[in-house]
């Protein structure tokens, strides 16, 4: 037997299942949600579940090393550092330079996490024309000394740096 249902009993019978749907949708996309704001390395790790992510094929190159290890003595500087979780790039540059960081004059990161669009909650990243990520930064007190902008120019991370670094000082 058939039930007879009228329009309005139709309506309560797929709005229903409909809302439960789209909360089932939004609840379920919550995790991918792309990550903004302010993070230590370790915290930006675990939050964007990096802390499992290692670039094994990377080694330094000795030279480089070795060019570095002179900076040692210079007053450290600061480096602000926008990158974006979903973003390749900062997947292949950032863990990368966080393994050179013992061996470079730095007092300390900061890291700011934008979106797709590269917005912050504190507008930091419009305010340091920042338009590819990762953008580092390097800081002497408030002035600027360098960037590097989504990848190294021509050559190695490690040249880079020592390039940006030794202008410092």
């Amino acid at each position: 037997m058939l039930a007879h249902f009228d329009k309005a009993e139709m309506t309560r019978r797929t709005w229903i299942p409909a809302v439960l749907l789209g909360m089932l949708l939004v609840w379920g996309c919550k995790e991918k949600q792309y990550l903004v704001g302010y993070y230590n390395w370790d915290k930006f790790q675990k939050e964007c579940h990096w802390d499992t992510f290692v670039d094994q094929k990377y080694e330094p190159k000795a030279s480089w090393m070795d060019s570095l290890s002179t900076l040692k003595g210079r007053n450290p500087v600061q480096v602000q550092l926008f990158l974006g979780c979903y973003c390749g790039d900062s997947k292949k540059w950032v863990p990368r330079f966080y393994k050179l960081m013992p061996d470079l004059p730095v007092a300390g990161v900061e890291i700011i996490s934008v979106d797709t669009t590269k917005k912050d909650e504190k507008n930091l990243a419009a305010m340091a024309k920042v338009e590819k990520i990762p953008t580092f930064i390097f800081l002497d007190g408030s002035t600027e000394i360098g960037r590097i902008v989504e990848k190294p120019k021509k050559g190695r991370l490690e040249k880079n740096l020592y390039r940006i670094l030794k202008k410092e000082g």
